[in-house]
């Protein structure tokens, strides 16, 4: 199933999806959010839970898979331009999924793989399941092409289809490179704030044991509901959500539905600069 943790990192790259970023997560630990997507975000949901376990057991993604989650995508859509994208070069993208191919490492195929697809949300999904099925990684990570300035990739992408495949390889693989920095330097800088996270806490006196163990099963889990912590810690739910809204407080969790019921929260140095901390 998508857990939270892989709904964030598989959505937060593509701009048309990372605008339903807090649905998407909603809707991996609430079943009420997961009713309330939209016809192309629980497309798109199904696709990545139904690939990535695919991609874990070693089963290669094929032209024929590829295609059919296309033309899922763009119904569920409905013409919108979150499913609108250029058409596909089949040959370019069989060459690139087949693992017997034109011999080169497994990153560049997947270049060659985004440059097959050419523009849309499978363009960022379809490389991180080459990359998921090689075993490089356990979890489904989005290489951040869809943050690529739209001229130099448009430009790149006309280049590539005449046969020169360098500017491509050049800005994509760049825009990884620039984005793993970015990541690295976030993720020194969010454990060096944990340090901190416990004077915050201490004003909140007995209330912060609880707290503490809401936080820990936060940092685990990225995303949680009060009915679910209260199961995980065991205690009543009014003492979770006292928990949760103690941690709001403080600024180490957020609440990312904005409802009043069925409220989703989130580990707020995970989530990122949203919740301006």
């Amino acid at each position: 199933m998508l857990t939270p943790r892989s709904a964030a990192a598989a959505f937060d790259a593509s701009q048309a999806i990372a605008d339903g970023r807090a649905s998407l997560v909603a809707a991996a630990v609430d079943a009420v959010h997961a009713e309330g997507l939209s016809p192309f975000l629980a497309q798109m949901r199904a696709v990545v839970d139904e690939e990535e376990r695919r991609a874990l057991t070693g089963a290669p993604l094929t032209v024929a898979r590829v295609l059919a989650h296309a033309i899922a995508l763009e119904g569920a859509s409905a013409g919108a331009s979150a499913g609108a994208s250029a058409p596909i070069h089949l040959a370019a993208l069989e060459e690139a999924l087949r693992p017997g191919g034109q011999p080169r490492p497994v990153l560049m195929r997947a270049v060659a793989a985004a440059a097959a697809v050419g523009q849309g949300p499978l363009a960022e999904l379809v490389p991180a399941l080459l990359l998921c099925s090689a075993g490089l990684t356990e979890q489904l990570r989005v290489l951040p092409f869809a943050e690529l300035d739209p001229v130099a990739r448009s430009e790149a992408l006309a280049a590539w289809r005449e046969g020169d495949e360098e500017p491509f390889a050049r800005v994509a693989l760049g825009e990884c490179a620039r984005a793993a920095r970015a990541r690295r330097l976030a993720v020194r800088a969010m454990l060096a704030a944990m340090s901190q996270d416990g004077a915050r806490l201490a004003p909140l006196g007995r209330g912060a044991i609880t707290a503490r163990r809401a936080l820990l099963v936060l940092r685990d889990s990225l995303a949680t509901t009060m009915p679910l912590l209260s199961a995980q810690l065991e205690c009543s739910r009014p003492a979770a959500g006292d928990a949760l809204e103690r941690l709001v407080a403080v600024g180490l969790a957020g609440e990312i539905t904005g409802r009043q019921r069925d409220r989703v929260f989130v580990c707020a140095r995970a989530w990122g600069s949203e919740l301006q901390l």
